[in-house]
């Protein structure tokens, strides 16, 4: 049906990825993306914009190690393992790229561990700062 993961699966993958990156030292970075409509659309129109964007990524961007999760309405999260600053930087430009402004605007925003965050707890209350700010349209979690 779709190739997004629940918000529940990608909590579990969380902490198995930080556990992962602490053991071997390795950077992992999500990326968080807010779709914003000029149009009101039901809950169930977002949801299924949201799935048909997560698939457009799955193909056009992420690898097989790659997870994306729906987070919240309107938003999807995409887990990187072994992805650093400037590689998450370079997936954020090819996102945008991937997804002119059509009515729709995507709104992207990472974070890296451990730069970021250097625990689940500052993950989890980072990636919901961002969300938060996303939903308000500020500009500070806008990467």
């Amino acid at each position: 049906d779709t190739a997004l993961f629940s918000s529940t699966y990608f909590y579990t993958r969380l902490q198995e990825e930080i556990l992962r990156s602490e053991r071997y030292r390795h950077f992992f970075s999500l990326i968080l993306v807010h779709l914003e409509s000029k149009e009101a659309h039901s809950a169930q129109q977002q949801a299924n914009e949201l799935k048909r964007i997560g698939a457009e990524l799955m193909l056009g961007l992420s690898r097989r190690t790659d997870t994306i999760s729906l987070y919240r309405k309107r938003q999807m999260v995409i887990m990187l393992p072994e992805t650093d600053p400037r590689g998450v930087q370079i997936l954020l430009q090819r996102c945008q790229a991937m997804f002119p402004n059509n009515g729709r605007r995507l709104v992207c925003a990472a974070l890296t561990y451990p730069n970021d965050a250097s625990n689940i707890e500052l993950v989890l209350n980072r990636l919901q700062e961002i969300s938060e700010n996303l939903f308000r349209g500020t500009d500070r979690a806008r990467n």
